[in-house]
């Protein structure tokens, strides 16, 4: 992360490098959402969701990236999973126990 980012967004993590964001038959890795932006960087928070279906199934972690024309990311570092997600992960997870439960039951 760059040393100015660090000082504009003290609230992130500095990353080695970028997540993942690949998909193999529409089951991997994408960036979710746009929120917090900030005109001076032009830059945004978006979640990383593991996918399946393309469908986001539990984030993983939260990052302020700038969007390159739309191809591509610049990640500025790593920040909190919100409230939001903490949720998302625990109604995936009930959903996850239930189907282990039930699938047993004839």
């Amino acid at each position: 992360m760059p040393k100015e980012s660090n000082n504009l967004f003290p609230d992130l993590s500095p990353i080695d490098k970028a997540p993942s964001l690949t998909t193999l038959n529409t089951f991997g890795f994408k960036l979710y959402g746009k929120s917090d932006y900030d005109d001076e960087t032009d830059s945004y928070m978006t979640t990383h969701y593991f996918v399946a279906l393309f469908i986001p199934l539990f984030p993983i972690a939260r990052y302020r990236v700038i969007s390159d024309d739309g191809d591509g990311y610049r990640f500025l570092g790593k920040g909190k999973l919100r409230g939001i997600d903490w949720a998302h992960m625990a109604i995936f997870a009930a959903i996850v126990i239930y189907m282990i439960k039930t699938a047993g039951l004839k």
